[in-house]
């Protein structure tokens, strides 16, 4: 496997989509693991599990930035370049780009193995790291609660289809819980459609920080349990721009945060507003 390597997605699909006919935010991150599948190969992923009962897992994204959004039926192109290593961890610089040229998303993603008692592994010869693999660095710490009251908590199932097969939350899963809460903490359908009638959406511009927490058994098989999203809210630069600082929770565990950013903008002029009094109000509304 070389230090660069590139993965093309022909056409974004319905099922890639949000209301806006754009892919979903979440879905970028897909994009970037299948990327990184087909980099190492899928059939030695599929036999390194079998074989050993380990399998490929993000640890942590980080310098995650939105900057355009691909449309149903574009192409998209993942160039994943490899930024270093830790004892049990690598780190990608990925980018997935339009078919125009332009720039979507880039963000740096770190990428472990684990095994059946989602335990980080020494990192597997089926990888090849070339010798020149970017710089050491340390593995990223443990998951520390956000500072702060946080709003509505959104306690959700776990069902089939938001567990991968050690039984452990998808990325998606997590992003997907992350967008439910922050839907809950707008107002739901009731805040959407004030958003709307405001003519004013809420877009994600960054995603930062995110930890996802391995190297701990309890946090496997949660299929049919349930889980918590709580958010700390903040508002910044005059009321245009929302940090949402979230965190999912299984009995009080943290198993996975992020601090993802969105901006307010006028959906006729596509310009950065500030966001309507009513949602700020809800917004920063402690839980009771």
């Amino acid at each position: 496997m070389g230090d660069q390597h590139e993965f093309l997605i022909p056409g974004v699909y319905i099922e890639d989509t949000d209301c806006y006919n754009v892919v979903y935010y979440a879905n970028y991150f897909k994009f970037f693991m299948r990327a990184l599948q087909h980099a190492i190969g899928p059939k030695q992923l599929a036999d390194l599990h079998a074989a050993k009962g380990v399998s490929m897992t993000i640890k942590s994204i980080d310098k995650g930035k939105y900057a355009s959004a691909a449309a149903l039926g574009e192409c998209v192109r993942v160039t994943s370049t490899l930024a270093g290593t830790s004892e049990r961890t690598v780190r990608w610089d990925q980018e997935a780009v339009a078919g125009d040229g332009r720039s979507l998303v880039r963000a740096q993603v770190e990428v472990g193995f684990v095994d059946a008692q989602n335990l980080l592994v020494p990192l597997p010869e089926c990888l090849q790291l070339p010798l020149s693999c970017g710089d050491p660095f340390p593995l990223s710490g443990e998951l520390v609660p956000y500072i702060g009251a946080p709003s509505i908590v959104t306690p959700t199932t776990v069902f089939s289809d938001e567990v991968g097969l050690d039984g452990r939350l998808t990325l998606e899963a997590v992003l997907r819980y992350f967008e439910r809460n922050r839907t809950d903490i707008i107002g739901g359908a009731e805040g959407l459609k004030q958003l709307q009638e405001a003519g004013v959406m809420v877009v994600v511009a960054r995603l930062e920080g995110a930890q996802f927490a391995l190297d701990n058994a309890e946090n496997v098989c949660l299929l049919g349990a349930t889980v918590e999203a709580r958010t700390v809210v903040e508002m910044q630069r005059r009321n245009t721009t929302v940090v949402f600082k979230q965190m999912v929770f299984h009995n009080q565990r943290l198993l996975a945060q992020a601090e993802i950013t969105c901006v307010c903008v006028l959906q006729d002029k596509m310009k950065i507003c500030p966001c309507p009094e009513p949602i700020i109000e809800r917004m920063t509304k402690p839980a009771a």
